[in-house]
């Protein structure tokens, strides 16, 4: 015989009182390439089933991308291939002294 496991039952039942706590460092991605790519959408769905926010872009310019991790605190790039890694890294290493 199997034995069931049943959920039903108050936080504090399970032992899980004062188990929540504030996140107080949020993960805040940045999604750059276009949602019919796969690692776009795979990544907007990761930060929403995280209840992470999330920063779209209309367009790709590395420059915005630098003043958009330093104003909304990005934590995370959807980067995919040279095609965005690229401007990005030649942007960093053009604003570094700034």
């Amino acid at each position: 015989m199997v034995p069931q496991l049943s959920l039903s039952g108050t936080s504090t039942q399970f032992g899980l009182q004062g188990a929540t706590v504030a996140n107080t460092n949020p993960t805040v991605l940045l999604l750059i390439p276009p949602l019919m790519h796969g690692a776009a959408i795979y990544s907007l769905l990761t930060a929403v089933l995280m209840g992470a926010p999330r920063v779209l872009t209309r367009s790709f310019d590395p420059m915005d991308v630098l003043r958009l991790v330093e104003a909304e605190k990005i934590t995370g790039i959807t980067v995919v291939g040279d095609a965005i890694a690229r401007p990005i890294a030649d942007a960093i290493a053009a604003s570094e002294g700034r």
